[in-house]
């Protein structure tokens, strides 16, 4: 198994269900979640029904920072994949950087109009 592993992007409840079953289907290789939220992977519907309303933000964050940690996935906030790469190289990032990776997840979602 090579050392890219796999680049998922968007930073949705998407990429997070992805991750999450990766890592319980016993998948050992690096997981990197990128989005250009500031916020880690969050559940929208208790944002607005619960949070607004108590302002406490526990069980709103689907990949705690101690569950990625434990799991070792690293979740890039605040960052846009500009580009995949046609040759398999990575993904190219809005900050200059690529990530490697084997394998690439579209999880971005869509936006309301």
């Amino acid at each position: 198994m090579s050392e890219a592993g796999i680049v998922i992007v968007g930073a949705g409840q998407a990429s997070a269900v992805a991750a999450r079953t990766l890592r319980r289907r016993k998948y050992a290789g690096p997981i990197t979640i990128v989005g250009d939220e500031t916020e880690r992977p969050y559940q929208r519907p208790p944002l607005t029904k619960e949070f607004l309303v108590k302002g406490d933000d526990d069980g709103l964050y689907l990949l705690p920072e101690q569950w990625t940690e434990d799991n070792a996935v690293e979740v890039r906030t605040g960052v846009r994949a500009v580009e995949v790469c046609a040759d398999g190289s990575g993904v190219k990032l809005d900050d200059g950087t690529t990530l490697p990776a084997d394998k690439v997840l579209l999880a971005t979602g869509g936006s309301p109009r």
